[in-house]
């Protein structure tokens, strides 16, 4: 008995009953197309139907290629010919295994390369302790053994997984190269770039880039808000004058920063001082200001340029040229969300807030403050202006006009009170039970 023929579901005798085929005896079994449309003509009867013949030809090339197909691949059912077997009686694919995490052989450093305290890396720094973790990796406190007589460096090390990233190790060199181009108490310090050799559990080399920089102890700005929500006028115009200041000199170095927010600014006691000093950090994203040849980030294009969505300007969400308006951008939506707690562009994912600054006004801060003093407004509506034209050339205008506007009228508290430094002269303000002092 001849195996029966099966398409997909379908039976392929099925497939010749749709269509309407000649009567038997009207043309030989084996005639061809030809034949049969002459044999029809000469019979003075109807055409044979085209699409009768084409059915059934498919039909029985179909029913070929599946037994074909069956036999090759060893799943044709002897017991019931024609029949496929179930899918469950296939041998199972090979699953892929997750790869093996490498770990680092020297010393006591432990998988990823996270170093322990007392490991030495790369000859010269003394592990001390961990003082965080990211996505790119790790940073530490450590001891510079060649000078002795110095204070400990902040260590960061990249993971890894991440060191194999073209891209990120890029990002990684692009920081290092700003930071030791900037020179400001404002600006985190760039001391060096180095690698760390080892190898791991197979013997294989391992190369670890490392950098090392100031070490702040303190806390972010970030961490400042969440903790104690809105702050005062009083209490911002000091820290933003020195965020301001250390704009400003980044961008008379030619360097747009690109990711300004709460969480790359640090808050350190000032040595020698009850006062805070607030610390520009992480130029991971930072680009040069029209991307000239060898400059460090090289140009600032959509391609390249990137950033945190709350605090993007509308040039970086549409992915155009990044020069200085798109820092003061983020400024004003930093200065927003110091005095008013809350983001400029509220929604319920970044997305929606991505596409409101592109049509929509922010929310006006008299909603949240009622009694701000009107040029406070002015000043952050133009930073946040849609037309990077509108809005401020330097940082240090922005601060400057809100300086003005505070020395004409005192500064505004939710207590009803009054701000200290309100009359003029060096201008502080309690922040975290310290005072604050523009430097």
């Amino acid at each position: 008995m001849k195996p029966q023929r099966t398409l997909g579901n379908v039976h392929l005798r099925t497939v010749s009953r749709i269509s309407p085929s000649p009567a038997r005896g009207k043309w030989p079994s084996g005639a061809t197309g030809g034949q049969a449309i002459r044999l029809g003509r000469e019979n003075n009867r109807r055409e044979p139907n085209f699409l009768a013949l084409a059915a059934a030809d498919m039909s029985r090339s179909l029913g070929r290629f599946c037994e074909l197909y069956a036999k090759s691949m060893g799943k044709l059912n002897t017991r019931r010919p024609g029949i496929l077997r179930r899918r469950e009686t296939l041998p199972a694919r090979p699953r892929l295994q997750p790869p093996s995490v490498r770990r680092d052989s020297v010393g006591s450093t432990a998988s990823m390369h996270e170093f322990h305290s007392d490991d030495l890396v790369a000859g010269r720094f003394r592990i001390r302790r961990l003082i965080g973790r990211g996505g790119m990796g790790e940073v530490y406190e450590a001891q510079d053994l060649a000078v002795r007589s110095s204070p400990s460096v902040a260590l960061k090390v990249i993971r890894p997984g991440v060191s194999d990233h073209r891209k990120m190790v890029a990002r990684f060199e692009r920081e290092i190269e700003v930071g030791k181009t900037v020179t400001h108490p404002n600006v985190c310090r760039i001391y060096d770039l180095g690698l760390h050799f080892s190898s791991d559990s197979s013997g294989h080399n391992v190369e670890t880039p490392f950098a090392t920089m100031e070490l702040l102890s303190g806390h972010t700005l970030e961490v400042e808000l969440r903790e104690r929500g809105p702050l005062t006028t009083g209490e911002v115009l000091p820290l933003i004058h020195q965020i301001a200041a250390a704009l400003d000199s980044v961008h008379d170095a030619g360097i747009v920063h690109c990711d300004l927010k709460p969480g790359n600014i640090m808050l350190v006691p000032a040595s020698g001082r009850t006062s805070l000093r607030a610390v520009l950090m992480d130029f991971g994203l930072a680009r040069r200001i029209g991307g000239g040849g060898n400059a460090p980030g090289g140009p600032a294009d959509a391609e390249t340029t990137g950033g945190t969505p709350d605090y993007m300007s509308p040039e970086q969400v549409k992915g155009g040229p990044i020069e200085i308006p798109s820092d003061i951008y983020s400024f004003g939506v930093l200065i927003y969300q110091m005095i008013t707690g809350a983001l400029p562009f509220p929604g319920p994912n970044r997305a929606i807030r991505m596409r409101k600054r592109l049509w929509d006004d922010p929310v006006p801060l008299r909603r949240y403050i009622p009694g701000l003093d009107p040029e406070w407004e002015t000043a952050i509506l133009r930073c946040l202006s849609t037309d990077a034209d509108q809005r401020f050339s330097r940082a240090s205008d922005v601060v400057d006009m809100l300086s003005h506007a505070d020395l004409r009228r005192n500064c505004y508290s939710r207590e009803g009170g009054q701000c200290p430094g309100a009359s003029g002269g060096s201008v502080t303000a309690p922040l975290g039970g310290i005072p604050c002092e523009i430097y």
